[in-house]
């Protein structure tokens, strides 16, 4: 249909439409594990898109390599002349642009944002910094959202800024077994992985300012989330463990928890002790490195040294061949193993870990929590990590430029 100003001036209550594929869901918290309310359920097939993952169509499955893939569609958030504001899919994938030299078809992949003046003349806005001043070659831009596909012509538009949206194959999605997004204050620890391996929160606290959207910070004292055992999680055979970490500053202590799942003694039984050491630790103060029980014997892949404040992607696969540790979509470490995964019948804990020794908060921010029952090729963990990072670039902080 199409899209006259009148309408946008007639449409305020559509004034944001999120491209998602459903609302948000309830949210659990707690402020003690004794008193903790039951985790609300929800179906399989209510995922959030607006965390930031969705499914792929079954047209766009794999990957170059065949895989099964994670992919970026492009969004655009419309600024109108009214202060209207629209979200959305776009229905092109380049911007055809006449400028004093040549005709120009930029992907909207290589933009920011672009910046409509007046006498058909836009700004555009690539994400290194260059900049490339012409006239659209298209007049009207169409949109697809919650209400259906919706077309403005470019003369009411201020701005467009585009953003992305990670998107997995059915295949790959069917593989994931716990997904926590810590997008927003109330439904940061909902699982949208489908397998109702839903987190109750215990004093940690939202942020805007996560790797992808919001996140979770914990507080290095008591804050933790906490999942409890399901038979989704008894991975014997193949896992990946995949977040994003925003370490800050290392315990005085031997070493904290970021992610737990084992008993007191979790040489025994670990399906996963992730440590951030601390000061009195033998290895280097503020690594990070996974730990994992195989076949009863405790092992551990070289971890990494984590800036206070810098957002770090970390992923670790296990197979019965080894494990892989990975930092920014590329593997730094391995170590072959032969056997199956221990399995335990221990809650998940997210920022802390279980019992005296291994109890110890940690000091960090999280988002972008994923488990996967498959080890995940180093291919797609850097289409993952390349997509998210692609996804959460923000737009230039300079305000929208008015029409001439």
């Amino acid at each position: 249909m199409r899209y006259p100003l009148t309408a946008v001036i007639a449409s305020s209550i559509i004034a944001v439409i999120v491209f998602s594929l459903l609302p948000s869901p309830r949210s659990v918290m707690a402020s003690n594990p004794d008193t903790a309310a039951e985790p609300v359920s929800e179906s399989s097939t209510e995922r959030a898109a607006d965390a930031g993952v969705a499914i792929l169509d079954d047209t766009q499955d794999t990957n170059e390599t065949g895989e099964p893939g994670v992919m970026l569609a492009p969004t655009l958030t419309l600024e109108l002349t009214d202060g209207s504001q629209l979200k959305g899919r776009p229905s092109f994938e380049s911007m055809p642009v006449k400028t004093s030299f040549d005709r120009v078809d930029v992907p909207l992949t290589q933009l920011q944002h672009v910046a409509f003046q007046k006498h058909n003349k836009a700004i555009l806005h690539f994400r290194n910094g260059d900049r490339l001043t012409g006239q659209p070659l298209i007049s009207q831009i169409g949109l697809s959202t919650l209400g259906g596909m919706i077309t403005v012509e470019l003369e009411h538009l201020v701005q467009a800024t585009i953003g992305g949206k990670v998107l997995l194959s059915d295949e790959l999605s069917e593989h994931m077994v716990l997904y926590y997004s810590f997008d927003s204050q109330d439904d940061g620890v909902i699982d949208l992985s489908g397998h109702g391996n839903h987190g109750v929160n215990y004093e940690a606290r939202y942020t805007e300012q996560g790797a992808v959207n919001g996140a979770y910070a914990f507080d290095g004292i008591s804050a933790f989330v906490r999942c409890e055992d399901h038979p989704s999680l008894d991975l014997t055979e193949q896992m990946t463990i995949v977040f994003w970490v925003n370490p800050g500053t290392p315990v005085a202590d031997y070493a904290a928890q970021l992610l737990y799942k084992a008993s007191p003694l979790p040489k025994r039984d670990a399906m996963i002790a992730w440590y951030y050491f601390g000061t009195t630790h033998s290895a280097p103060t503020a690594h990070l490195s996974p730990h994992l029980t195989v076949d009863g014997s405790w092992e551990a892949v070289s971890g990494f040294r984590g800036d206070p404040g810098q957002w770090y992607h970390v992923a670790v696969t296990f197979h019965r061949e080894g494990l892989e540790l990975y930092k920014d979509g590329q593997q730094i470490n391995a170590k072959q193993t032969v056997g199956t995964l221990a399995t335990n019948n221990q809650p998940l804990l997210i920022g802390k870990g279980w019992g005296k020794h291994h109890g110890r908060a940690a000091n960090a921010v999280m988002d972008e929590l994923m488990i996967f029952n498959i080890a995940m090729t180093p291919g797609q963990i850097r289409e993952l990590y390349q997509s998210q990072r692609w996804a959460v670039v923000t737009a230039a902080s300079a305000p929208p430029s008015q029409p001439e």
